[in-house]
């Protein structure tokens, strides 16, 4: 490196505040970008479904990463805005998941879902949450053990039926 030495200060306090710098630069090149994308998320009535908030934004789940821990850095004021935020995606997730569930659980008994359209399989593929999860069984089975156990039987005994159809729906 070079030799720096500046009215007495030691070359390496300079080295460790530049590379101080540079380690954060990005943050600070970005923060304002960060910032739009986290007010943003606060904002949104869509931002409790991750996938349709990032591809409304045009980003991608990194891109989104770094502007969390941007502003998890820089803004500690907007970062519990968004903490608060979460906490509500995260509980209108957890209803309207609950409610999908007995809706599905309804259709199969009766044949309609609630909202008058024919229950079939393909209804079923469409409305399940959870579909995206890589393990999508072990998920569903935990929340509906845990929120919908009456829909729980109902749900699984659907699925074990179904499996060969589903299969040949996708």
């Amino acid at each position: 490196l070079l030799d720096i030495s500046y009215n007495g200060v030691d070359e390496k306090i300079i080295e460790e505040f530049v590379d101080k710098i540079i380690v954060h630069k990005d943050y600070f090149y970005n923060y304002q970008y960060a910032s739009f994308v986290i007010n943003h998320y606060i904002t949104s009535s869509k931002s409790y479904i991750e996938r349709m908030f990032l591809r409304e934004l045009g980003i991608s789940k990194e891109v989104y990463d770094f502007c969390l821990k941007t502003i998890e850095e820089l803004d500690v004021e907007l970062y519990k805005k968004y903490q608060a935020k979460k906490e509500e995606n995260a509980k209108i997730r957890h209803i309207r998941n609950t409610t999908t569930i007995k809706n599905l659980a309804e259709g199969i008994k009766t044949e309609i879902l609630p909202d008058g359209t024919e229950f079939n399989m393909l209804e079923f593929l469409k409305r399940i949450p959870f579909k995206n999860k890589p393990n999508f069984i072990s998920t569903l089975t935990q929340f509906m053990r845990n929120c919908t156990p009456n829909e729980y039987h109902t749900i699984m005994s659907y699925i074990r039926n179904n499996r060969q159809n589903a299969d040949n729906v996708f």
